[in-house]
């Protein structure tokens, strides 16, 4: 804020003078104070992190899902998810954390009955993997997995065949999955090459085939059916975390809005008219920002928050 300095004369004598430097200070300062109380009034508490960078997105004038969409500047900055979770059932997935690259690579984990026992893979040893990006759980024993190399950080394509005993690369696999590079999240890669990513930063993505959904880190979500050569309008979900392919379309995680002190769960069409819909209650959850990671498999959804590990097997009705 530019504040305009008024300048007086100077007074023959030195005693008109001081009085007048005097008044001129009070006045001043009486302004500064109450253009403080304002500002104090009208800015939120917390710092408003949203990338200056995104493009203005008129306001959307419908209510989705029962609440009103806000503007971008409005909400903090979502952040990438540090974990990875995919089921094939109620009872078979793998997990890990996301990890960085080059760095100390993660270790997968892998359950056969519903997540009570997990057992670790030695994934780095077999592949030089340092981060894992994408799971695709295909059987008790067959699952793939995006990763970055840990010698250049260049994306990778594995697979095992026998529950995470052994892995083997598949260098063909690589040019027909779907992934954010986190050196640049603006781009997402599609089965038919690089597309540009329909915001700035995206934060997550769900995909089959040719469709998909992105997070971006503004909260919202973009949906495409022709493999990221077009993206739908964007939808504001406020809060929005994670975001998992369903049978129905895609289940967006919400955390910790102002009816949840946890994972509110929400559903999202594969396409068509532009809203998301509450689906069951609030799953009480302490979790860090980036500690969630979701999936949904033969009618079961999983969530993992924090320590707490969750399915649902009725979008959330109830919680086991």
């Amino acid at each position: 804020m530019r504040t305009r300095r008024t300048h007086t004369k100077a007074a023959t004598g030195q005693r008109r003078w001081a009085v007048a430097a005097l008044t001129a200070f009070l006045i001043l300062d009486a302004v500064l104070v109450g253009w403080a109380f304002v500002e104090s009034r009208q800015l939120p508490s917390s710092t408003n992190n949203s990338s200056p960078q995104e493009p203005e997105i008129p306001a959307q004038s419908e209510t989705a899902g029962g609440f009103d969409a806000p503007t971008p500047s409005d909400l903090e900055e979502a952040v990438p998810a540090k974990r990875v979770l995919d089921a094939y059932d109620s009872n078979t997935a793998w997990r890990s954390k996301v990890g960085s690259c080059p760095s100390k690579p993660p270790v997968p984990e892998f359950t056969t009955d519903g997540g009570k026992d997990w057992e670790k893979s030695n994934l780095n040893d077999a592949t030089g993997a340092a981060s894992i990006l994408a799971i695709r759980t295909l059987s008790e024993s067959v699952a793939e997995m995006l990763t970055l190399a840990n010698k250049d950080c260049e994306p990778e394509f594995v697979k095992t065949f026998v529950g995470g005993d052994d892995w083997t690369t598949d260098h063909d696999r690589l040019g027909s999955a779907w992934f954010v590079d986190p050196s640049d999240r603006g781009v997402v890669h599609t089965r038919e090459g690089n597309r540009k990513a329909p915001c700035r930063t995206a934060v997550a993505l769900a995909a089959e085939k040719d469709t998909a959904a992105i997070l971006c880190s503004d909260y919202r979500v973009f949906r495409t059916t022709s493999a990221g050569t077009k993206w739908g309008e964007p939808i504001d979900v406020p809060d929005a975390a994670v975001l998992a392919s369903s049978e129905d379309g895609y289940v967006v995680a919400v955390a910790n809005d102002d009816s949840c002190a946890g994972i509110q769960l929400y559903t999202l069409p594969k396409s068509g008219k532009a809203s998301v819909e509450r689906s069951g209650k609030c799953r009480k959850a302490t979790f860090k920002p980036g500690d969630l990671a979701i999936s949904e498999a033969d009618g079961t959804i999983w969530l993992w928050a924090g320590k707490q590990l969750s399915q649902t097997d009725d979008h959330g009705a109830t919680w086991q």
